[in-house]
């Protein structure tokens, strides 16, 4: 496997961006708020990104997050992308020191094919880029 990891930039954001990449997850529980605090709900549901949320994925949330100067990372396998990091531009906090991951997404056509260890390689090494 030939992994990099890289900066993406507006300029390289098209419909097609997404087209290979596999938002897929069988999800038992969510995290909702209730009555001011986060509560665990069964809420079995199974996440699956048409190409109609993909191309609005791109368009919108992505070059939200680069036009607030935000950050967008992509890990990529022999330039294919199979992962994805978004963080917001807006900074929060008593001193403006934090700023909020708002997407992280490792395509499924990769998470099923590697193993436990690598897969956390490629989300951390992510991060860390």
């Amino acid at each position: 496997m030939n992994i990099t990891y890289r900066s993406i930039n507006e300029d390289e954001l098209h419909d097609e961006f997404l087209k290979d990449f596999e938002r897929y997850q069988e999800v038992k529980n969510d995290w909702v708020k209730v009555d001011g605090e986060f509560v665990l709900k069964f809420n079995a549901h199974i996440e699956n990104w048409s190409e109609e949320k993909k191309i609005q994925k791109v368009n919108k949330t992505f070059k939200d997050i680069l036009e607030s100067e935000g950050i967008l990372f992509g890990t990529f396998e022999n330039e294919k992308l199979i992962g994805f990091a978004g963080c917001g531009g807006l900074k929060f906090g008593s001193k403006k020191q934090y700023i909020q991951l708002t997407e992280l997404h490792v395509s499924y056509n990769i998470v099923d094919g590697v193993s436990e260890g690598n897969y956390s390689s490629i989300v951390l090494n992510m991060l860390k880029n």
